[in-house]
């Protein structure tokens, strides 16, 4: 029964170990892309807003028309607000599966969730609770594997998809002003969307035959 314990706290070290560095890295950057959003957000926002200087002026003209954003700043301010909710999404599900991957390496707390419950002592029930007591720590193992999985792939979901918001808007914003510097940020985009579709498409090829040996 020992034995049994000290194998699943090994593969649960094994899995969380491995994917602790990559975690890391993913809550850094997503903290960072987040406050540089952030920052874009504050200044964008203010087109959303009429000038006081507009303002005042419409006073003195006394003109009634009434102050409306263009469409590109709305486009612009829906797509990085939307783009920082699923950052701040991405960090969340790092912090989720940090915990849960924590909690499942500590013994004492295992132990107290799958421990066998006392019993009269007889050796076909102490057989039948060793059983149980396996079963369930095989069990357990592998529905911690199978969140602490959704938990990351969650959030390399939804920094991947946060980027995919963020350039358009940029893309737009600067395409206003510079169309040159909006096609070169355009072609560097999908550029690095392609690179990202095929690490990704090359990571679950190797996760498949990683499993299936």
């Amino acid at each position: 029964m020992a034995q049994r314990l000290k194998d699943v706290l090994l593969k649960n070290q094994r899995l969380f170990s491995r994917e602790s560095p990559y975690l890391d890295a993913l809550l850094v950057y997503a903290g960072l892309f987040s406050a540089v959003l952030a920052a874009f957000l504050i200044e964008t926002r203010k087109d959303l807003q009429e000038d006081v200087l507009d303002e005042i002026l419409q006073e003195l003209r006394q003109s009634d028309e009434p102050f409306e954003a263009t469409v590109i700043a709305k486009w612009v301010n829906g797509l990085w607000f939307a783009s920082l909710s699923l950052s701040l999404a991405s960090a969340l599900f790092v912090i989720l599966a940090k915990a849960m991957g924590r909690r499942v390496l500590d013994r004492e707390e295992i132990e107290a969730m799958f421990a066998p419950k006392a019993t009269d002592g007889s050796a076909q029930q102490d057989c039948t609770g060793s059983g149980r007591y396996r079963f369930q720590l095989t069990e357990g193992h592998k529905a911690f594997r199978r969140k602490f999985e959704f938990l990351t792939m969650s959030a390399t979901i939804t920094i991947s998809a946060s980027l995919t918001l963020f350039y358009p808007g940029l893309v737009v914003l600067i395409y206003t002003s510079q169309r040159g510097i909006a096609w070169s940020v355009a072609a560097i985009a999908v550029a690095m969307g392609v690179v990202s579709f095929v690490c990704v498409l090359h990571d679950v090829y190797s996760a498949s035959r990683y499993d299936t040996e």
